[in-house]
């Protein structure tokens, strides 16, 4: 992962982190809502650490109150910008 990827995923992730302080949810019980036994993965994704699966983003945007399509579209700007970076850089 480079770094911009990396910064990247990091404010994503810190964005979700907030929405669900403000939905007075724990990690665990997050977790809990998308399938998962442990609070780590939650963690992971909110470290921008790893990928989120399409059903994963699916739950979070309605348990955060956020429109799905608002998300989904934030989530793959992420690719969106790193592939205008390697663009940028083989031109």
């Amino acid at each position: 992962m480079c770094e911009l990827e990396k910064q990247l995923r990091q404010q994503f992730g810190m964005f979700l982190r907030e929405r669900r302080l403000k939905s007075n949810i724990t990690q665990k019980e997050m977790a809990e809502i998308c399938g998962y036994e442990s609070s780590q993965y939650i963690s992971n994704i909110e470290r921008g650490l790893c990928s989120i699966p399409p059903r994963v983003l699916a739950v979070m945007a309605t348990v955060y109150k956020i429109q799905p399509q608002k998300l989904a579209k934030q989530y793959n700007s992420i690719d969106l910008k790193l592939l205008e970076e390697r663009m940028l850089r083989s031109s």
